[in-house]
């Protein structure tokens, strides 16, 4: 597909495993909606840890982007969202994440 450009089908595209989703045109909002809730209702600093990892890793040798997703780990868990996340699982109680 890289070397071709043939364009492929949703149904193809789940059997590569390039998307994890299908949904018909009808629901493809609230699907997505929904999505975004799960990931608006986790710590934003882990989001945006994931996204700038995601980002570094291709300009980088692949033990280099490892280490480096190591030390973003360390950093979220120092973060005061992720004792409030071990505090809520403790609690048994949703989490507060404020960013922090």
């Amino acid at each position: 597909m890289l070397l071709t450009g043939d364009p492929i089908d949703a149904a193809r595209a789940k059997a590569w495993g390039l998307v994890t989703d299908v949904h018909p045109r009808d629901e493809l909002m609230k699907a997505a909606r929904e999505l975004a809730g799960r990931i608006a209702a986790r710590p934003p600093i882990a989001a945006q840890t994931a996204k700038a990892n995601l980002k570094a890793a291709y300009s980088m040798p692949l033990d280099q982007a490892i280490q480096y997703e190591r030390d973003l780990q360390t950093v979220c868990f120092a973060t005061a969202d992720a004792a409030e996340g071990r505090a809520a699982f403790a609690a048994r109680r949703e989490p507060v994440f404020e960013g922090r």
